[in-house]
């Protein structure tokens, strides 16, 4: 099972591509469940910087996207 295990490195780049195509099918849970993600794997001082600033990046454009 561990094959199946998605790093959170992994996790922060998918995120980022859905971002562009939430113009075509705006799913709001995709949102919190990004937050709750980023609160739980960002705020750990063990977590790559490369996958905070991602994440944080993925964040800002969720945030200026127009609902």
């Amino acid at each position: 099972c561990t094959d199946e295990m998605v790093t959170s490195e992994e996790l922060a780049i998918l995120s980022e591509e859905a971002v562009l195509s939430i113009n075509y099918h705006l799913y709001l849970p995709f949102i919190s469940q990004f937050i709750q993600f980023m609160s739980t794997k960002c705020s750990k001082k063990k977590t790559e910087k490369s996958v905070v600033t991602r994440c944080t990046s993925v964040l800002l454009k969720l945030m200026a996207y127009p609902l």
